[in-house]
């Protein structure tokens, strides 16, 4: 092994039934996914969600019991070690504040990571081990080298460990290129699965791990997220896994956006589909979304797309507001029902994509009824002549 990476193997570990402990272990490899993944760019490693989740899944496969992980203490005890330089507490030096700085030989070990980041939410890796691990060859070498120096006792665990960064580098190299994640499905499965954790990992980190809809945000304390991540337009459509094309949901809400129960619009809000029934009570969980705004990512590059497409042969033009992006617009029937609204005499502004008031039906009378249209008032619909008699 190259000696930057020596260090790896001499790691001060306790031991835990008899076995090396895998705390340390799983930290090192948790922060080398990271590398790979484009997460961790410098010698400074800041201590958040995707850093602590990545040690608990590795912990689960270590030690089969992911509720057990107690992440703040390899975070803690790591400062011990020795780096590719042979100094002392060299391999990761946490980032103290000034006045802990003169007394952290005296502080006892944290006793949760609340406490721990109460103390330093960053520490530094040793520069010359950071850019050896920013090769993909040297850090497929150092994670294959601590699986089999702390993990001999178990082929079992080291085959689950193997594999297991075999797909966090192959999700890595997407996550670092996300312009990779379109084009052709034509991919091995290890592609497709690799693909997969990519556009989960991207989409989640750019909701910041709450739901764009219900605006829920939880994550269990073993760090388990409460959140899908869901496309917009679906993968066998569009070929695209960019975290643009995808938006985070609860799972309840990501079953109806995939049933076209519930869509966002161009306007970047949530839009509920006509076949909705505002009047049946177990209905009224999806309707209080209609109109609600969408939870964006800080970063635009992240947003929701909105590209334009051509239209299909004889779509009416009033269509073409609600055309304009075909991977957001899927509420079931609602394009149906504007484009025969449209045929019967463009009477109705179809380019008011709003339902029926939740405190009437819908109803022959109600799209004849004073000219009104099925939009809010004000909107740009309303006082449209409304036909005679509907189709």
């Amino acid at each position: 092994m190259v000696d930057a990476l020596g260090c790896l193997t001499r790691l001060r570990v306790g031991r835990s039934r008899g076995n090396p402990a895998p705390n340390k272990p799983c930290l090192m490899l948790a922060i080398i996914c990271e590398i790979q993944a484009g997460h961790i760019t410098s010698q400074r490693v800041v201590i958040d969600t995707r850093l602590i989740s990545r040690y608990h899944e590795l912990y689960e496969l270590a030690a089969g019991a992911r509720h057990e992980a107690r992440p703040w203490l390899p975070l803690w005890f790591l400062a011990s070690d020795k780096g590719p330089d042979g100094a002392a507490g060299s391999l990761w030096q946490p980032e103290l504040s000034p006045t802990l700085a003169g007394v952290a030989d005296q502080l006892g070990a944290p006793r949760s990571l609340d406490q721990l980041l109460k103390r330093f939410d960053a520490a530094r890796l040793h520069p010359e081990l950071l850019a050896r691990l920013s090769s993909e060859q040297a850090a497929r070498e150092a994670g294959a080298h601590l699986v089999t120096r702390y993990f001999a006792w178990s082929p079992d665990i080291q085959a689950k460990l193997h594999g297991y960064l075999d797909e966090a580098f192959a999700s890595g190299s997407y996550e670092k290129s996300p312009e990779q994640l379109k084009g052709s499905s034509s991919v091995s499965p290890q592609q497709a699965k690799a693909r997969s954790a990519a556009f989960r990992s991207l989409v989640l980190e750019a909701y910041d791990y709450r739901c764009a809809a219900s605006r829920l945000r939880y994550i269990t304390p073993d760090y388990r997220y409460l959140v899908e991540a869901a496309h917009l337009l679906p993968f066998t459509e569009s070929q695209d896994d960019r975290p643009s094309n995808g938006v985070a949901l609860t799972p309840n809400l990501h079953w109806a956006m995939d049933n076209h129960l519930i869509a966002p619009g161009p306007d970047h809000r949530w839009h509920v589909s006509p076949t909705v029934d505002a009047l049946v009570p177990d209905s009224r969980w999806l309707c209080e979304l209609d109109e609600h705004p969408l939870v964006l990512p800080r970063d635009p590059r992240w947003q929701p797309d909105r590209r334009g497409t051509g239209l299909a042969p004889g779509t009416p033009a009033a269509l073409s507001p609600i055309r304009e992006d075909p991977g957001i617009w899927r509420c079931r029937g609602l394009l149906e029902r504007l484009e025969e609204r449209c045929r019967w005499g463009d009477s109705v502004r179809a380019s008011c994509p709003r339902r029926t008031s939740s405190r009437r039906r819908r109803s022959r009378s109600s799209w004849a009824s004073g000219g009104r249209c099925w939009c809010r008032p004000g909107s740009p619909g309303t006082g449209a002549a409304a036909p005679s008699a509907p189709p």
